[in-house]
């Protein structure tokens, strides 16, 4: 069988294209709130993003040479969190689709459709490595615990052998947790006690999975 490790950790990612949020647990919305709408502080903090890097995006794009265009447009996505690597990338892709001169009506419809192209991308297990390892970062309360339950969930369904590496050592309950998603998923877990070194767990983890 294949193997598929899991270790999750309780730090902040760096933010690469787009943002993932989730919840373990269902937020108190009002009764008059449409379901599956999220909570007001938060919708009102994306929309802010969101305008912030359209005027950007819109001052970028008001460039009058095509080379001005694209080094705008690289600026400005780093300014609004994609990253310096992504924004590089699909800068890039962009450059290589419309070319160097191209006027700014075709940067806009080519970068829409690099990042759709980008986000479209799936990760499947390499045959070839194993083990296949996850690392499930984030801050606390997005969802990380109850994802990794889904995805050993979905792994074991596929036939593979998941270990699930318990490395949020000093969140109250996480392990506890996590190894309620184990028994729940038929995998197996490393675990260490409350406080534990991440490092260690993960050390251990992968030394757990290289030998099985």
């Amino acid at each position: 069988m294949e193997w598929l490790w899991v270790a999750l950790l309780a730090v902040v990612p760096l933010v690469g294209l787009g943002l993932a949020l989730g919840w373990s647990r269902r937020p108190r919305r009002p009764r008059d709130a449409a379901p599956g709408a999220p909570p007001a502080k938060l919708r009102k903090g994306l929309l802010a993003t969101r305008r912030r890097l359209a005027d950007q995006l819109q001052a970028a794009l008001g460039q009058t040479s095509g080379d001005a265009v694209l080094a705008e447009l690289e600026d400005a996505l780093v300014t609004a969190d994609v990253g310096v690597r992504t924004a590089a990338e699909l800068v890039g892709r962009v450059r290589r689709r419309i070319g160097r001169d191209a006027g700014m009506s075709e940067v806009g419809p080519a970068l829409r459709e690099e990042i759709a192209t980008m986000l479209r991308t799936e990760v499947a297990p390499e045959p070839s490595a194993k083990p296949w390892i996850v690392l499930v970062t984030g801050v606390n309360g997005v969802g990380k615990t109850s994802t990794i339950g889904k995805l050993a969930a979905l792994h074991r369904a596929a036939g593979r052998r998941v270990l699930l590496v318990a490395a949020d050592t000093f969140r109250a309950a996480a392990i506890e947790q996590l190894a309620v998603w184990a028994e729940r998923s038929g995998a197996e877990l490393i675990r260490q006690a409350t406080g534990a070194d991440p490092s260690a767990v993960v050390f251990d983890g992968l030394k757990a999975a290289r030998a099985r």
